[in-house]
Protein backbone atom coordinates (compact mmCIF):
# COMPACT_ATOMS: atom_id res chain seq x y z
CA UNK A 1 0.00 0.00 0.00
CA UNK A 2 1.23 3.49 -1.07
CA UNK A 3 2.35 5.80 1.88
CA UNK A 4 -0.41 8.85 1.75
CA UNK A 5 2.58 10.86 2.23
CA UNK A 6 4.25 9.73 -0.48
CA UNK A 7 1.37 10.13 -2.71
CA UNK A 8 1.46 14.03 -1.69
CA UNK A 9 4.98 14.18 -2.26
CA UNK A 10 4.01 13.29 -6.03
CA UNK A 11 1.35 15.61 -6.28
CA UNK A 12 3.51 18.25 -5.40
CA UNK A 13 6.03 17.19 -7.71
CA UNK A 14 3.77 17.25 -11.03
CA UNK A 15 2.95 20.50 -9.60
CA UNK A 16 6.42 21.98 -9.59
CA UNK A 17 6.85 20.24 -13.03
CA UNK A 18 3.99 21.99 -14.38
CA UNK A 19 5.13 25.52 -13.00
CA UNK A 20 8.45 25.39 -14.24
CA UNK A 21 6.93 24.39 -17.71
CA UNK A 22 5.16 27.40 -17.54
CA UNK A 23 7.76 29.59 -17.04
CA UNK A 24 10.53 28.02 -19.09
CA UNK A 25 8.16 28.58 -22.39
CA UNK A 26 6.66 31.78 -21.53
CA UNK A 27 3.14 30.10 -20.89
CA UNK A 28 2.20 33.19 -18.71
CA UNK A 29 1.15 35.96 -20.66
CA UNK A 30 0.37 39.54 -19.27
CA UNK A 31 -0.60 42.01 -20.99
CA UNK A 32 2.10 45.27 -20.50
CA UNK A 33 1.04 48.39 -20.68
CA UNK A 34 1.43 50.66 -23.74
CA UNK A 35 4.23 53.10 -23.42
CA UNK A 36 2.54 56.03 -24.07
CA UNK A 37 0.15 55.07 -21.17
CA UNK A 38 3.32 54.48 -19.09
CA UNK A 39 4.83 57.71 -19.63
CA UNK A 40 1.51 59.62 -18.98
CA UNK A 41 1.29 58.13 -15.63
CA UNK A 42 4.09 58.90 -14.74
CA UNK A 43 3.57 62.52 -16.10
CA UNK A 44 0.63 62.32 -13.77
CA UNK A 45 1.72 61.24 -10.58
CA UNK A 46 5.12 63.37 -10.62
CA UNK A 47 2.39 66.49 -10.94
CA UNK A 48 0.19 64.93 -7.71
CA UNK A 49 0.95 64.48 -4.12
CA UNK A 50 -1.17 62.65 -1.43
CA UNK A 51 -2.56 65.45 1.21
CA UNK A 52 -1.50 64.86 4.96
CA UNK A 53 -3.25 61.50 6.09
CA UNK A 54 -3.55 60.24 2.59
CA UNK A 55 -1.43 57.26 1.24
CA UNK A 56 -3.20 57.04 -2.04
CA UNK A 57 -0.29 56.95 -4.07
CA UNK A 58 1.59 54.38 -2.00
CA UNK A 59 0.88 51.43 -4.73
CA UNK A 60 1.77 53.63 -7.41
CA UNK A 61 5.53 52.19 -7.89
CA UNK A 62 6.79 52.03 -11.45
CA UNK A 63 8.68 48.98 -10.72
CA UNK A 64 5.59 46.88 -11.19
CA UNK A 65 2.44 46.81 -13.55
CA UNK A 66 0.77 49.93 -13.39
CA UNK A 67 -2.11 48.85 -14.01
CA UNK A 68 -2.16 46.87 -10.75
CA UNK A 69 -1.88 50.70 -9.23
CA UNK A 70 -5.12 52.37 -7.29
CA UNK A 71 -7.60 53.49 -9.11
CA UNK A 72 -5.82 52.89 -12.49
CA UNK A 73 -8.17 50.69 -14.63
CA UNK A 74 -6.83 48.82 -17.83
CA UNK A 75 -8.19 46.89 -20.95
CA UNK A 76 -5.77 45.21 -22.57
CA UNK A 77 -2.65 47.65 -22.57
CA UNK A 78 -4.64 50.97 -22.16
CA UNK A 79 -5.56 52.67 -19.61
CA UNK A 80 -9.61 53.06 -19.54
CA UNK A 81 -11.12 54.29 -16.19
CA UNK A 82 -8.69 56.81 -13.85
CA UNK A 83 -9.92 57.73 -10.57
CA UNK A 84 -7.47 59.91 -8.59
CA UNK A 85 -7.92 60.44 -4.66
CA UNK A 86 -9.48 58.17 -2.00
CA UNK A 87 -13.30 58.26 -2.73
CA UNK A 88 -13.79 57.39 0.92
CA UNK A 89 -16.02 59.78 3.14
CA UNK A 90 -13.59 62.18 5.07
CA UNK A 91 -10.38 61.25 3.64
CA UNK A 92 -7.91 63.13 3.00
CA UNK A 93 -7.00 63.45 -0.93
CA UNK A 94 -4.55 65.05 -3.23
CA UNK A 95 -2.49 68.24 -4.01
CA UNK A 96 -1.27 69.67 -7.02
CA UNK A 97 -2.25 69.99 -10.93
CA UNK A 98 -3.49 67.95 -13.46
CA UNK A 99 -0.94 67.15 -16.05
CA UNK A 100 -1.54 67.67 -19.46
CA UNK A 101 0.11 64.59 -20.42
CA UNK A 102 -3.62 62.68 -19.19
CA UNK A 103 -4.82 63.93 -23.10
CA UNK A 104 -2.12 61.19 -23.91
CA UNK A 105 -4.39 58.49 -22.45
CA UNK A 106 -6.27 57.74 -25.55
CA UNK A 107 -8.65 55.35 -24.17
CA UNK A 108 -9.50 56.98 -21.11
CA UNK A 109 -12.72 56.88 -21.15
CA UNK A 110 -13.75 57.93 -17.23
CA UNK A 111 -11.82 59.79 -14.89
CA UNK A 112 -12.74 60.94 -11.51
CA UNK A 113 -10.67 63.02 -9.31
CA UNK A 114 -11.75 63.15 -5.48
CA UNK A 115 -12.53 66.49 -4.33
CA UNK A 116 -8.92 68.19 -2.88
CA UNK A 117 -6.54 70.66 -3.66
CA UNK A 118 -6.18 69.61 -7.58
CA UNK A 119 -5.75 72.43 -9.81
CA UNK A 120 -4.89 73.60 -13.80
CA UNK A 121 -6.84 73.02 -16.36
CA UNK A 122 -9.20 70.30 -18.01
CA UNK A 123 -7.41 68.69 -21.48
CA UNK A 124 -8.50 70.12 -24.22
CA UNK A 125 -8.26 67.25 -26.90
CA UNK A 126 -10.74 64.42 -26.18
CA UNK A 127 -9.91 61.35 -28.04
CA UNK A 128 -11.11 58.26 -27.88
CA UNK A 129 -11.25 57.12 -31.71
CA UNK A 130 -10.92 53.57 -32.70
CA UNK A 131 -12.15 51.89 -29.70
CA UNK A 132 -15.12 49.63 -28.95
CA UNK A 133 -16.81 52.11 -26.59
CA UNK A 134 -21.12 52.04 -26.68
CA UNK A 135 -23.70 53.62 -25.07
CA UNK A 136 -24.56 57.58 -25.07
CA UNK A 137 -22.17 60.77 -24.55
CA UNK A 138 -22.86 62.09 -21.48
CA UNK A 139 -24.24 65.82 -21.50
CA UNK A 140 -21.58 66.72 -19.61
CA UNK A 141 -18.87 66.55 -21.87
CA UNK A 142 -20.55 69.13 -24.09
CA UNK A 143 -20.38 71.18 -21.70
CA UNK A 144 -16.55 71.28 -21.25
CA UNK A 145 -15.75 75.04 -22.20
CA UNK A 146 -11.82 74.70 -22.95
CA UNK A 147 -12.80 71.99 -25.82
CA UNK A 148 -10.86 72.59 -29.07
CA UNK A 149 -10.92 68.96 -30.13
CA UNK A 150 -13.42 65.66 -29.68
CA UNK A 151 -12.62 62.96 -31.76
CA UNK A 152 -14.78 60.03 -30.96
CA UNK A 153 -15.11 58.14 -34.60
CA UNK A 154 -15.56 54.51 -35.26
CA UNK A 155 -16.44 53.19 -32.04
CA UNK A 156 -20.47 51.93 -31.38
CA UNK A 157 -21.85 55.02 -29.76
CA UNK A 158 -25.66 55.83 -29.94
CA UNK A 159 -28.14 58.18 -28.81
CA UNK A 160 -28.32 62.07 -29.69
CA UNK A 161 -25.40 64.41 -29.98
CA UNK A 162 -25.32 66.57 -26.93
CA UNK A 163 -24.82 70.08 -27.64
CA UNK A 164 -21.41 71.63 -27.75
CA UNK A 165 -21.09 75.14 -26.09
CA UNK A 166 -17.04 75.09 -26.36
CA UNK A 167 -16.47 78.13 -28.40
CA UNK A 168 -12.82 76.90 -28.64
CA UNK A 169 -14.40 73.88 -30.02
CA UNK A 170 -12.91 73.62 -33.74
CA UNK A 171 -12.77 69.70 -34.83
CA UNK A 172 -15.81 67.05 -33.92
CA UNK A 173 -15.53 64.37 -35.70
CA UNK A 174 -18.17 61.48 -34.83
CA UNK A 175 -18.10 59.17 -37.98
CA UNK A 176 -18.93 55.97 -37.92
CA UNK A 177 -21.06 55.42 -34.95
CA UNK A 178 -24.95 54.79 -34.01
CA UNK A 179 -25.50 58.46 -33.69
CA UNK A 180 -28.89 59.23 -34.47
CA UNK A 181 -32.08 61.75 -33.92
CA UNK A 182 -31.52 65.37 -35.49
CA UNK A 183 -29.14 68.13 -34.61
CA UNK A 184 -29.75 71.90 -34.26
CA UNK A 185 -27.64 75.06 -34.91
CA UNK A 186 -27.40 75.82 -31.29
CA UNK A 187 -25.86 71.95 -30.97
CA UNK A 188 -22.49 73.06 -32.69
CA UNK A 189 -20.54 76.51 -32.00
CA UNK A 190 -19.63 78.92 -34.77
CA UNK A 191 -15.96 78.12 -33.73
CA UNK A 192 -16.44 74.89 -36.04
CA UNK A 193 -13.74 74.38 -38.45
CA UNK A 194 -13.74 70.30 -39.25
CA UNK A 195 -17.22 68.64 -39.17
CA UNK A 196 -17.27 64.96 -39.99
CA UNK A 197 -20.90 63.38 -39.25
CA UNK A 198 -20.70 60.70 -41.87
CA UNK A 199 -22.14 57.04 -41.44
CA UNK A 200 -24.02 57.39 -38.38
CA UNK A 201 -28.12 57.26 -38.33
CA UNK A 202 -28.79 61.22 -38.11
CA UNK A 203 -31.59 63.06 -39.64
CA UNK A 204 -33.22 66.59 -40.07
CA UNK A 205 -32.74 69.64 -42.71
CA UNK A 206 -29.04 70.19 -43.31
CA UNK A 207 -29.71 74.03 -44.09
CA UNK A 208 -30.73 74.68 -40.83
CA UNK A 209 -28.07 72.67 -39.15
CA UNK A 210 -25.42 74.65 -41.18
CA UNK A 211 -26.91 78.11 -41.75
CA UNK A 212 -23.98 79.88 -38.97
CA UNK A 213 -21.12 77.75 -39.34
CA UNK A 214 -19.33 80.01 -41.81
CA UNK A 215 -15.82 78.89 -40.72
CA UNK A 216 -16.00 74.98 -41.66
CA UNK A 217 -13.10 74.27 -44.11
CA UNK A 218 -13.89 70.39 -43.57
CA UNK A 219 -17.29 68.92 -43.79
CA UNK A 220 -18.61 65.04 -43.95
CA UNK A 221 -22.56 64.10 -43.45
CA UNK A 222 -22.53 61.75 -46.01
CA UNK A 223 -23.82 58.20 -44.96
CA UNK A 224 -26.88 59.61 -42.58
CA UNK A 225 -30.50 60.17 -43.15
CA UNK A 226 -29.86 64.43 -43.64
CA UNK A 227 -32.40 66.13 -46.18
CA UNK A 228 -32.45 69.49 -47.94
CA UNK A 229 -29.95 71.71 -49.40
CA UNK A 230 -26.23 72.82 -48.32
CA UNK A 231 -26.07 76.61 -48.48
CA UNK A 232 -23.97 77.84 -50.99
CA UNK A 233 -21.79 80.05 -48.38
CA UNK A 234 -20.76 76.68 -46.57
CA UNK A 235 -20.33 74.75 -50.38
CA UNK A 236 -21.41 74.31 -53.77
CA UNK A 237 -22.04 70.61 -53.55
CA UNK A 238 -24.98 69.50 -55.25
CA UNK A 239 -28.45 69.79 -53.25
CA UNK A 240 -29.85 67.01 -52.42
CA UNK A 241 -30.54 64.08 -49.79
CA UNK A 242 -27.18 63.22 -47.35
CA UNK A 243 -28.12 59.79 -47.82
Amino acid sequence: MRCPLTKKMNYWFVFLFHLIFLFRFNIFVHAILDPIDFLALQSIRKSLDDLPGSNYFASWDFTSEPCSFGGVYCDGDKVITLSLGDPRAESPSLTGRIDPAIEKLSALAELTIVPGRVNGSLPQTLDLSFNHITGSVPRSIGTLPALSNVILCHNRLSGTVPSFVSQSLIRLDLKNNNFSGSLFPVSLPLSLQYLSLSSNLLAGPVDRLLSSLNRLNYLDLSVNRFSGCILGNIFTFFCGSGE
